[in-house]
């Protein structure tokens, strides 16, 4: 009995895999990650990699941190820099719904930002100028990258379909009498 149950699981899975080559490019990418919606829409993992660029760490393939050089900020700055990247960079934004001018706005308002605390605290956050550069720039690169998911419910249509969205509605009436909770009110509905 065991044997058929495993020979039909087999069977299901080899089945699934035919249905799955035989398809090419036409199976939707929702149809195989469905169930990942969570993993491929968080940004976690791109900005842990940015934090260790800015520490100068790789990590190996063993999963160990191997130092390509001296840090290019210190760790204030670290947090500086993330807090602006991070304000933008965030799982509620990429299933969001943004057209041009929000994201002009959003992309001039970090870069003035980044740059502004760059150059205000360059001595505090001990960075030289040439890495000024390359963490303005690359700061700005990662969040231009990231907010064309959001464009025109870029990431939100493309999981249309995957994910149910619930609207709530909340009807008021006028009350007609009774406990009102208005506080203006001396006990009455009115």
């Amino acid at each position: 009995m065991v044997n058929d149950d495993q020979e039909d699981r087999e069977e299901d899975r080899e089945e699934e895999e035919r249905r799955l080559r035989g398809a090419g490019a036409y199976v939707a990418p929702r149809e195989l990650y469905g169930s990942a919606i969570k993993d491929l829409t968080d940004p976690s993992n791109d900005l842990y990699k940015f934090q260790l660029f800015l520490k100068s760490l790789k990590i190996k393939t063993d999963g160990s941190m191997e130092e390509i050089g001296d840090p290019l900020v210190n760790d204030k700055g670290i947090n500086a820099i993330m807090s602006m990247v991070e304000s933008i960079i965030h799982q509620s934004n990429t299933l969001s719904n943004f057209d041009m001018a929000d994201l002009e706005t959003m992309y001039d308002t970090a870069k003035s930002d980044i740059i502004t605390e760059m150059m205000v605290n360059r001595k505090h956050y001990e960075i030289n100028r040439k890495n000024r550069f390359l963490i303005v720039g690359n700061s700005l690169r990662l969040i231009q990258g990231f907010m064309k998911r959001p464009f025109q419910e870029g990431d939100r249509k493309f999981w249309k379909g995957s994910v149910t969205e619930v609207k709530h509605t909340q009807e008021l009436t006028k009350s007609r009498g009774g406990f009102s909770l208005n506080p203006f009110s001396k006990f009455g509905g009115k």
